[in-house]
């Protein structure tokens, strides 16, 4: 009886090794516990960011009120006045030669939005050009200039006329696909407290896009499935464990 009893206890673990193994495993359970499945019609926001008013922006409306206000005198001066002045055509000349260099020095602001479904830049009218998290393959940071680019396309962002977009930017890079991310050593300013406008997104469209996982092509909406975290798509009988972008917990 006294060999039985030694023999097993001596395979019972001591109480502080479970108390650490449960720990690790309680652990590992709620670092994982956030999954990151959502369908079609799952909410999603992005931040708006309006570009900082630069000095050449400021002297592009200058130059061109006085572009504007010379070509008036000018016109005044050659065809109305009577007699016609001949200094009216260096106010013309003159006066244009502002006005277009202004247009090129005010052009248009550059508006920039992040969010859940990537980083995009507003075009005229409105058109949107975005590339989404899963689609970016390497993240770079050079004179002033965040940028992402993937899949054959482009898209910067000036860390001086929009710091807060560009560090907003960054930070969801590394959080959403950190690794190719790695690149960017450099730490931007922080993005300022409630900077950018919060834009609700449309329902994402996932009819038609091919599931990352068996290459099949969703048919329906109701069949589309996405990674919340980089917006990989999926169809619902060909989720992964984890994304296959990302590494985030889906099931």
């Amino acid at each position: 009886m006294a060999k039985g009893t030694s023999a097993k206890s001596s395979t019972k673990k001591p109480k502080s090794a479970q108390s650490s193994e449960k720990d690790a495993s309680k652990g590992k359970k709620a670092g994982s516990s956030k999954l990151w499945l959502r369908q079609a019609g799952d909410a999603r926001t992005e931040r708006r960011f309006h570009p900082k008013t630069s000095p050449g922006a400021v002297a592009g409306t200058l130059s061109t009120s006085v572009g504007a206000v010379a070509v008036g005198a000018g016109v005044f001066a050659r065809f109305v006045s009577n007699p016609p002045h001949d200094y009216a055509i260096y106010l013309l000349a003159g006066g244009g030669l502002l006005a277009i260099v202004g247009v090129f020095l005010g052009s248009r602001p550059v508006i920039v939005r992040v969010g859940d479904a990537g980083v995009a830049i507003e075009k005229d009218g409105d058109a949107i050009e975005r590339i989404g998290w899963q689609d970016i393959e390497v993240v770079r940071y050079a004179q002033n200039t965040l940028s992402f680019s993937g899949g054959g396309r482009i898209l910067s962002i000036n860390t001086v006329a929009q710091p807060d977009a560009a560090a907003l930017a960054l930070a969801e890079a590394r959080s959403r696909i950190a690794p190719r991310a790695a690149g960017v050593t450099d730490d931007l300013p922080g993005p300022a407290s409630g900077a950018g406008d919060v834009v609700k997104l449309d329902p994402i469209q996932l009819a038609g896009l091919r599931c990352k996982k068996s290459d099949r092509i969703i048919a329906v909406e109701k069949d589309g499935r996405f990674c919340g975290r980089c917006g990989q798509t999926y169809h619902k009988d060909a989720v992964p464990e984890n994304c296959l972008t990302c590494d985030a917990r889906l099931v």
